[in-house]
């Protein structure tokens, strides 16, 4: 899940970039409207404007997931008491008995 978060975050990252510099190779639609016709004049700073605030709340809500994603690597030595004791340590949360 973690994966795919950060997944989301880069392609919006990569559209406001494409956006900005008038390349719409990742923008399939708007480059087949803006061909088909070539008077539309895009508004791309409405569309950039609306992803970062897509982006910026997606960095609140899914903010820890990055400490996650530092914690947990794939790995075939994965060291559970380890992972738990950063988990707690990361989100405050004591030890159960």
């Amino acid at each position: 899940m973690v994966s795919r978060i950060f997944s989301y975050k880069s392609k919006f990252v990569l559209m406001m970039n494409d956006l900005e510099d008038d390349d719409f190779s990742h923008l399939l639609n708007i480059q087949d409207h803006l061909e088909s016709y070539p008077k539309t004049l895009l508004e791309k700073d409405t569309y950039i404007t609306e992803i970062d605030t897509v982006l910026n709340e997606l960095e609140a809500r899914f903010s820890e997931f990055q400490n996650v994603q530092d914690i947990v690597q794939v790995k075939s030595d994965l060291n559970v008491k380890k992972i738990a004791a950063l988990f707690s340590k990361i989100f405050g949360i004591s030890k159960l008995n």
